[in-house]
């Protein structure tokens, strides 16, 4: 268990874990590109398995829309009872797992300038399958 308290800290982790896992889900309020880890999202575009996406306050930027629009595992949400508002980020491969959990939306504010704080959790084999499978849960829900 680690805490990520700074900017670059947070884009290197988020940047190996998608290089790392062969699958990635997130529920995020707000997305933006223009940052190396969207960048690098789009390349192993494969691996997302599940991006749910808030839309409030038109904080997700247009190219973001644009690039998950018509993707079976991808979902925007506009939730009319107020805000959607989850930051969760979980990837998988076949003996690990390893989660984000915390403030941190996917965007250059929180990659660059913004105060965030996130913690990362994970296993391997069997052991703490629940936390991992109460995230995919929670995930899939939205």
């Amino acid at each position: 268990m680690q805490l990520i308290s700074s900017n670059k800290k947070l884009a290197r982790t988020l940047s190996r874990l998608i290089e790392s896992h062969a699958e990635a889900k997130f529920a995020v309020a707000w997305a933006s590109s223009g940052n190396s880890v969207f960048d690098l999202i789009q390349e192993h575009t494969s691996r997302i398995t599940r991006a749910i996406i808030g839309t409030h306050f038109y904080q997700t930027h247009p190219d973001v829309i644009d690039a998950f629009q018509g993707k079976e595992n991808a979902r925007f949400v506009l939730q009319p009872s107020g805000v959607f508002h989850p930051k969760l980020y979980l990837f998988t491969s076949e003996d690990r797992w390893e989660a984000l959990i915390g403030s941190a939306n996917l965007t250059s504010g929180a990659l660059s300038t913004n105060s965030e704080a996130m913690l990362l959790i994970g296993g391997a084999g069997d052991d703490s399958t629940s936390v991992r499978n109460e995230v995919v849960s929670l995930i899939d829900r939205y």
